[in-house]
């Protein structure tokens, strides 16, 4: 039989990996279906430049900033599934999800991240359009 001491401990330490991964927030990871990634990814970037006015501009008395602090997460899993999409896609669509990506930004989120992702959406927004066209972005992305 093993020491009662030894195997509370190990215990202990999956107890708390465990806990720690529920914790930590979960980044893109490729998955079998592909089209469903692109989907949500296309579905959570459409309605950023609607979330992001809401945040900037918020109802009288609406506090915001632990929202805003959110859209990192969305923000980089989006990110990751168009990155993941480019390596597959043929190269006409290629640069049109790359071009897409680097808009996106990295790491935290405040209120200048926002303001300047909304201002980039507006300046590439026929690209952005052209990307969350059905038949060409999946088509294009994912053969």
């Amino acid at each position: 039989m093993e020491d009662p001491k030894a195997l509370l401990t190990a215990v202990h330490e999956a107890v708390r990996q465990i806990v720690a991964d529920l914790h930590r927030p979960k980044d893109f990871e490729p998955v079998e279906d592909a089209a469903t990634a692109w989907t949500t990814a296309v579905g959570m970037l459409r309605v950023r430049p609607a979330r992001c006015l809401y945040y900037l501009n918020p109802p009288p008395g609406v506090v915001t900033d632990y929202l805003i602090a959110r859209e990192a997460k969305e923000l980089r899993i989006a990110k990751a599934v168009l990155l993941h999409a480019a390596e597959t896609a043929p190269p006409e669509r290629k640069a049109l999800i790359l071009h897409s990506a680097a808009c996106i930004p990295d790491g935290k989120t405040d209120r200048h991240v926002l303001a300047k992702l909304l201002s980039d959406w507006q300046t590439h927004r026929f690209v952005f359009e052209e990307l969350f066209t059905p038949a060409s972005a999946l088509a294009g992305a994912l053969r």
